[in-house]
């Protein structure tokens, strides 16, 4: 079942990949297939939520590491955060905390990370429960964020 929702999936990434070894038109037809993914589940196919959900975390990657567009990314990001399972829930709540604390929403971040520090808790994964505890923590050093 949809075979062509998820060949599109695919050839995002694979075009995405390309782009980061190769450069060119690549990155174009990368979001070209993440966003027909997207459109695909936004027109009310819930089958492929979780699949959506990854899309739209790529897109999110792309807006943050190729435009350099951190309020784009962070909207992709909370789409996926959103629509995905607790596993991947963690990773990209955290990611969303990474992208707050850069743009100095600091109280947001907080809530991303405790997020991701739940879903960390609920998947078992230690690991993860240890760097978003820290990054948390980290986060009443920051003192960059309005100053000139």
């Amino acid at each position: 079942a949809n075979v062509p929702t998820k060949v599109d999936f695919g050839l995002g990434q694979v075009y995405l990949l390309r782009h980061v070894m190769e450069g060119g038109d690549w990155l174009d037809e990368s979001i070209k297939k993440f966003a027909q993914v997207i459109q695909e589940y936004e027109r009310g196919n819930e089958q492929i939520e979780d699949i959506a959900a990854h899309a739209y975390a790529r897109m999110g990657l792309i807006e943050d590491v190729f435009n350099h567009e951190p309020q784009k990314a962070i909207a992709n990001y909370k789409e996926a955060a959103e629509l995905t399972s607790p596993f991947y829930r963690g990773e990209y709540n955290g990611r969303l905390g990474d992208l707050y604390s850069a743009t100095c929403e600091l109280d947001l971040a907080a809530d991303a990370y405790k997020a991701a520090l739940q879903a960390a808790e609920v998947n078992g994964d230690g690991e993860k429960y240890t760097e978003y505890g820290e990054k948390l923590s980290a986060l009443s050093a920051i003192d960059l964020c309005g100053s000139e």
